[in-house]
């Protein structure tokens, strides 16, 4: 539960710190490849943290339904389908936070290609 904390704290930090930047450079901001960057990956953290609220409150229910009555189907098809679709979300979180970290070189090959988007 900490890290769930630190992670919103983060996520709300880094987006005040991109609205104070859009303010600042207005529609410049927008074109830059690593400011979108940006945009993408805060995105997706508020999309990490909808999915995790929506998580707690389904299995919560099931499981209060469960409780109730013994003989009901433990039916968690829908919850692994949305567990597999968030998986693959944070996937492309990292990918992009990757990126970001591994922001290349300006001299280096890859970064005309980059230029380029």
């Amino acid at each position: 539960m900490a890290c769930e904390g630190i992670f919103i704290v983060f996520i709300v930090y880094y987006t005040i710190e991109e609205i104070l930047e859009i303010k600042k450079h207005k529609l410049k901001y927008f074109k830059s490849f690593w400011n979108i960057l940006d945009i993408i990956v805060i995105f997706l953290g508020y999309v990490a943290i909808a999915f995790n609220v929506y998580r707690t409150i389904t299995v919560s229910d099931l499981l209060k339904g469960l409780l109730a009555d013994n003989s009901q189907y433990a039916n968690f098809d829908s919850l692994g389908f949305w567990q597999t679709q968030f998986n693959n979300m944070v996937a492309v979180a990292v990918f992009f936070a990757w990126i970001k970290v591994k922001r290349p070189n300006p001299n280096s090959f890859i970064a005309p290609i980059l230029s380029n988007i």
